[in-house]
């Protein structure tokens, strides 16, 4: 007999099919989540990557690689 699942945010708004979605974190965790919060969470994500770009420490205004760096940790 298999488990019904629940939606981590539980509340009126769900909507879909409640299944194990990979946290995005990188913690290599996985949550239930109905179709509507999965979305929600992944346009959330989406803005968290837009709001803060990744940084490399080591490219120019351009984004290019500086060899100028290569040693330099």
């Amino acid at each position: 007999m298999s488990e019904q699942l629940e939606c981590i945010n539980d509340s009126f708004e769900c909507a879909g099919p409640v299944q194990y979605r990979q946290a995005l974190s990188g913690t290599g965790q996985s949550y239930p989540r109905c179709e509507k919060h999965w979305q929600d969470r992944l346009d959330q994500e989406e803005d968290y990557r837009v709001k803060y770009p990744e940084y490399n420490p080591f490219a120019d205004a351009a984004g290019v690689y500086d060899d100028a760096y290569d040693g330099d940790y």
